[in-house]
């Protein structure tokens, strides 16, 4: 036979609505926490992801170039890019002209827009020397209020002559790693 506890004539097992409701509001406080994170990293995560592809296809353009013996050119808009190879081999693009990879029938679409840092034309000779030297960046300001809404490891991509690197924007300039 189960023995109740018994003080000023009241059962004191199980729990009372007030406790109830203290432990269900901790563990949504907790919850809608966890879920600002989550968020933020995913956000973080697409725009590294993004990052690597570009700077992933600027790589397999230069490799590209080289077994071609033949210059490529990469054409970067805010949203897209499209890598094309030099059909006359004059080594200067020409749109209409010079025919697209044939992996980039159609251009990729962007996720994020590109900071206008610098948009344009990506030459890679069929020595794998690529002009001009820029840095191309993610833009992470995704409300546009002027300040970082996500803070990805990976959000812009520095091209020198002989060098293709990806890097943080610190604020100023893109700190390649």
């Amino acid at each position: 036979m189960k023995r109740e506890r018994q003080i000023s004539g009241r059962n004191e097992e199980g729990l009372t609505l007030i406790e109830l409701v203290v432990v269900v509001s901790i563990i949504g406080i907790v919850v809608a926490a966890m879920g600002m994170q989550f968020q933020g990293w995913s956000g973080s995560y697409a725009i590294e992801s993004e990052v690597k592809q570009i700077y992933s296809d600027l790589l397999n353009t230069r490799l590209s170039a080289m077994q071609r013996n033949r210059s490529h050119f990469v054409v970067i808009n805010a949203d897209r890019y499209q890598v094309f190879q030099d059909t006359n081999e004059n080594g200067v693009y020409d749109a209409g002209t010079d025919q697209p990879l044939p992996s980039f029938l159609n251009p990729v679409k962007l996720t994020y827009q590109l900071a206008p840092l610098w948009l344009g034309t990506v030459t890679v000779d069929s020595k794998g020397l690529v002009s001009p030297n820029q840095t191309i960046r993610v833009n992470t300001d995704l409300n546009g209020d002027g300040a970082p809404d996500v803070y990805p490891d990976y959000d812009c991509i520095v091209l020198s002559t002989t060098r293709i690197n990806m890097g943080k924007w610190d604020g100023a300039a893109c700190d390649a790693k």
